[in-house]
């Protein structure tokens, strides 16, 4: 069907309303109209047939043959009735009797164009009764006249002055012809200011369309009890006993149960299975109750057959009007694009919720559900078939299918991971519905359909947090998030509120970002009723004076420092803002942490401080190493905790390939073999906020990143996943180039995560203790001296100088184990757990 016709659906369907009612009333006309016709035979073998020419009721046609009779035996006693009928159709005889063509037979036309035929032995008897016929009719007053015509005479019907012998009283059909006449009129007038008229009814308050709703159920209510009574009493149903009670009964009865029940409540473009089953209710009960009145009041013209026809017409009218109402408001303006056909991948609850979501949306529409219980094929979901899984490749192409969703809320990421790698490469668009967490807590609808998100398909499902560690370092105290408004930091901050801290202050140098992540939690806060105060303070960690005064001020008991520089080429080209950042801000604040007894100190660290090839990691690993060495100088408790890539964040591939898809390429690669490690933000927040809680002193905690993920091979599964093929040289014709850029100054191949490849159990699974050397501080005292000094003098070669003496770099492509360079997908070897 064309999009022009799919937005004329209404109009088609009153043109088909019409046709049906046209053909009914025909049927009906036919079926109730008849021919009167009467027989007599006279003396000496004469026979006289009387065949009418105007159609009319069974009663009237009994009514006239009898009179006809008895006028002839009136004036012939003689005479006896051979025959009176009342005939449906004709012969090919009568027929002709009734044309202009000649008969072989003496005849007399009638008034009404009907005709007289006369029969005898004799010619001469039978022409001289036809004429005496047509002289006592012209001695008759008024109409009735006849005029005789001898055998093979043409008998026109311009002589006469032709009368119908009585109007039909077709009541029936000639409602449904009414019926057909106003549905094609409304069809002519939707085609001609459809979009007009959409329009209009779109924009109407919502109490005037609960009026039009109410007068339509006002027309078609008593517009069924009629249709019921016309075809039980024919003709004659307004002469029923008690209509008009029986009429204003019906209505009276139904429409405060409409009301009731919620029909007019209900936003007719949206309306699904559920009001449907409404109206069946309403008009059920409706129909019930009124017969009972009419029962009880004694009406005794409604039989129990008037009161079911009259129950399946308004289910029809009442339940059919708004279906009819409901595919023309959803019709679209701007909708003249073919929907998008898709799949539904899960045929369970979460299937069948989407299924109806899908319903209002006329930019897709449904065409199959795949699922992989075998018990489940074959069979249908709202008329949709559902189909083994091994069957998708196949559907895609038969249906022409751009896109599958996945119906799968709490599927974990190794389950998702399976259907996905069996659909990646059939060239579709995966989208998903909402994780069951989000649907639980109201934060999102089955039918918010979202791109599926390469965090689903990279790393692993999430441990579940030990309560006791989330809540040691937060629960009633006052908490400091350092860059409280970078990733990490945001999402410190959104799980520390949630653990019922007494404080928590944001410190971050972006105004923006601090005003963003303090208006996100103040709406968190309100939300959820959460009582901790929140305070924002703008400024650098590198203001010493600045962090003690918030220290002091707000009586600060743990501090997560995660304000750092951590784009490797933008340090590559600024060494010295890097370092002063990530070395001296780490250092400021940790003193300042020493001066007011602050309990614990947490360093957010990076896996690109282990074995750094670049002035990012390098930073980051003298950031460590101060930490280590003024542990043990206070009260408070220093670690560091280690990670590789967060997925998302400001620093991440993920963001830079999803923009460079969506601008249709190239997505760039800088090495084909380059490997790295991914954890998504929350998870990766809340194994900090656990690490810490088990810090000694000195602490280096590394979290396990499950294996590394080569960067080649998320450029292509996030390809996929937006519903594109790559281009390469085996698939010259695909949409999006893979284009490889060359390593950039300090990048590495593959990342690490332990220095001495050494480390010990802890409380939690995927956090381990880092048996790694340390500086003491005395001897680091004086390079970290050394250091700040030529930082002041902004003397860029000797700060690069003093910190490469202390944490030299590595080669970013040197291989890390023999073993691993062989195969092509180079990783540290397993890590040895020392007990």
């Amino acid at each position: 069907m064309s999009p022009a016709a799919r937005n004329k659906v209404v109009p088609y369907l009153l043109i088909a309303v019409a046709v049906i009612a046209g053909w009914a009333a025909i049927a009906e006309f036919r079926s109730r109209l008849y021919y009167p016709s009467v027989k007599v035979r006279a003396q000496e073998g004469m026979e006289i047939a009387f065949l009418f020419g105007g159609r009319t009721d069974r009663a009237r046609c009994e009514a006239l043959a009898a009179n006809v009779g008895d006028s002839v035996l009136a004036v012939c006693p003689a005479c006896k009735i051979a025959e009176k009928t009342c005939l449906v159709t004709l012969e090919p005889q009568q027929q002709k009797a009734l044309s202009t063509e000649p008969l072989d037979l003496p005849s007399a036309r009638l008034a009404d164009g009907g005709v007289t035929t006369y029969r005898s032995p004799s010619a001469d008897m039978a022409l001289g009764a036809c004429r005496e016929s047509e002289r006592q009719a012209s001695l008759r007053v008024g109409p009735g006249r006849v005029i005789c015509y001898p055998p093979n005479a043409a008998r026109p019907y311009s002589s006469l002055q032709k009368q119908r012998l009585g109007e039909s009283n077709n009541a029936l059909g000639l409602l449904f012809l009414a019926l057909g006449g106003i549905a094609f009129g409304l069809a002519i007038y939707l085609m001609i200011r459809y979009e007009e008229l959409r329009a209009y009814l779109s924009a109407l308050p919502r109490s005037a369309k609960r009026l039009l709703m109410l007068g339509m159920d006002i027309a078609l209510i008593p517009a069924a009890l009629v249709i019921a009574l016309a075809l039980e009493h024919g003709a004659q149903w307004p002469q029923v006993e008690g209509l008009g009670l029986t009429l204003a009964l019906a209505l009276l009865v139904a429409i405060p149960i409409f009301i009731k029940l919620g029909l007019y409540s209900a936003v007719i473009r949206y309306m699904e299975f559920r009001m449907s089953l409404t109206i069946v209710v309403s008009v059920t009960i409706a129909a019930l109750l009124f017969a009972g009145v009419v029962d009880l009041l004694g009406i005794s013209t409604l039989t129990v057959q008037d009161a079911v026809t009259y129950w399946m017409l308004a289910l029809l009218g009442i339940g059919g009007s708004r279906v009819i109402a409901r595919q023309y408001l959803r019709q679209s303006s701007a909708s003249s694009a073919v929907p998008d056909p898709v799949i539904i991948y899960g045929a369970g609850d979460a299937g069948a919720q989407l299924a109806i979501s899908l319903k209002s949306n006329p930019a897709v529409i449904l065409v199959a559900f795949v699922d992989d219980k075998p018990d489940l094929t074959g069979s249908f979901l709202y008329g949709i078939r559902i189909h083994p899984a091994a069957r998708l490749p196949a559907l895609v192409k038969e249906l022409g299918v751009r896109q599958v969703l996945l119906a799968m809320p709490s599927a974990s990421k190794a389950q998702k991971r399976e259907v996905f790698d069996r659909i990646e490469h059939v060239g579709v668009r995966i989208r998903t519905i909402p994780r069951l967490s989000a649907l639980l807590d109201g934060r999102a609808r089955i039918s918010d359909i979202e791109d599926i998100s390469i965090e689903e398909l990279v790393g692993r499902d999430p441990v579940p947090p030990i309560s006791a560690l989330l809540a040691r370092c937060i629960e009633r105290k006052a908490v400091l998030v350092t860059g409280a408004g970078g990733s990490i930091g945001a999402e410190l901050c959104r799980q520390i509120l949630a653990l019922a801290p007494k404080k928590l202050v944001l410190l971050d140098l972006s105004e923006y970002a601090l005003y963003a992540i303090h208006e996100e939690l103040a709406a968190l806060k309100g939300k959820f009723a959460y009582s901790a105060e929140i305070v924002p303070v703008l400024g650098s960690v590198s203001r010493s004076h600045l962090v003690r005064r918030v220290l002091a001020e707000h009586g600060v008991n743990t501090i997560y420092h995660a304000a750092a520089y951590k784009h490797v080429p933008l340090l590559e080209s600024n060494p010295l803002a890097g370092i002063r950042n990530n070395v001296i801000g780490s250092l400021r604040v940790a003193e300042a942490a020493l001066a007011e007894n602050v309990e614990t100190f947490v360093l957010v660290s990076t896996d690109k401080a282990v074995r750094p090839a670049n002035i990012m990691g390098a930073s980051k690993r003298m950031a460590e190493l101060v930490m280590q060495a003024i542990d043990g100088s206070g009260r408070t408790r220093f670690c560091m905790v280690r990670f590789g890539n967060v997925l998302d964040s400001s620093g991440s591939v993920v963001p830079l390939f999803r923009k460079q898809i969506h601008e249709g390429g190239p997505v760039t690669v800088t090495h084909p073999e380059i490997t790295r490690y991914f954890m998504t933000i929350p998870e990766a927040a809340q194994l900090v906020l656990q690490a810490g809680a088990m810090a000694k002193g000195g602490d280096v905690f590394a979290l396990d990143m499950g294996s590394p993920v080569k960067i080649l091979d998320l450029a292509r599964r996030m390809i996929r996943l937006s519903g594109f093929a790559v281009r390469d040289e085996e698939h010259p014709n695909g949409d999006i180039e893979i284009r490889f850029t060359g390593l950039r100054t300090g990048d590495k191949l593959y990342e690490e995560l332990l220095i001495d490849n050494k480390a010990s159990a802890t409380e939690h699974p995927l956090i381990m203790r880092a048996m790694e050397e340390s500086i003491p501080w005395a001897k680091l005292k004086p390079t970290l001296d050394s250091l700040e000094e030529a930082i002041g003098r902004l003397d860029e070669a000797k700060v690069v100088a003093i910190l490469l003496s202390v944490v030299p770099l590595s080669s970013p492509t040197e291989p890390l184990d023999a073993a691993a360079a062989d195969t092509g997908n180079r990783r540290s070897p397993p890590l040895k757990l020392v007990t």
